[in-house]
């Protein structure tokens, strides 16, 4: 069954009223059921493909963070579990969330997904990574006495300035990063929706052979 908005009083007499959390559960069951999987594969995958790409940003910040605080082999791994399985996470979570499944009502406004999903990919695939990184690597670094690094409750300012400079180096980086996760974002979500709506037009038709007697 296809999905179509509309009035109460527009609707055939056969008509199946569903409510939006229905139609949204409804659909999904059809995506994840549609037998030609090239139909659905990003529908189904691109909110994991977000997730690998923060997972990534989050592995390049921890190393460069690592680095200037000269930790070496100073537990990396619980620097590591943080910095990239959260942000991951969150990414796979809130884009499924907030964005996969309201893809999946018809007559939605596109360019508001496309930005929901930039800023919500932005957020958790830079902004997140970059809060994570530092904070994992000082406590480290005061611990292990790599690096003279001020007391954070006694001087935060001077442990703020220390990031900061830590950060100048890849400013310019961390800006193409950012861009490019709302674009990756927004591309990713503009076919999510021209994958629902290529199963829904497929579904249409059928409907329309099955009425007709063309099946």
């Amino acid at each position: 069954m296809s999905l179509s908005e509309a009035k109460l009083s527009d609707l055939p007499p056969d008509a199946v009223k569903l409510s939006k959390q229905d139609a949204i559960i409804h659909q999904l069951k059809i995506m994840k059921s549609w037998k030609n999987k090239r139909d659905t594969f990003i529908f189904q995958y691109g909110g994991t493909f977000l997730g690998c790409i923060s997972a990534g940003v989050g592995i390049f910040l921890n190393n460069h963070f690592r680095r200037k605080y000269k930790l070496y082999d100073y537990g990396r791994l619980s620097s590591y579990l943080p910095i990239v399985v959260l942000p991951a996470a969150l990414s796979l979570l809130f884009h499924t969330q907030f964005v996969t499944t309201e893809v999946t009502l018809p007559n939605i406004c596109a360019t508001c997904m496309e930005t929901r999903a930039s800023a919500i990919q932005a957020m958790t695939g830079c902004v997140l990574p970059l809060i994570l990184a530092p904070l994992s690597s000082i406590p480290l670094a005061m611990q292990y006495h790599t690096y003279d690094v001020p007391f954070i409750t006694k001087e935060p300012m001077k442990v703020l300035k220390l990031v900061q400079k830590q950060t100048k180096p890849i400013a310019n980086i961390l800006t193409a990063i950012f861009l490019g996760q709302a674009m990756i974002a927004a591309v990713v979500t503009y076919y999510e929706m021209k994958s629902v709506h290529k199963v829904q037009t497929k579904l249409a038709k059928l409907e329309f052979d099955l009425e007709h007697n063309q099946v």
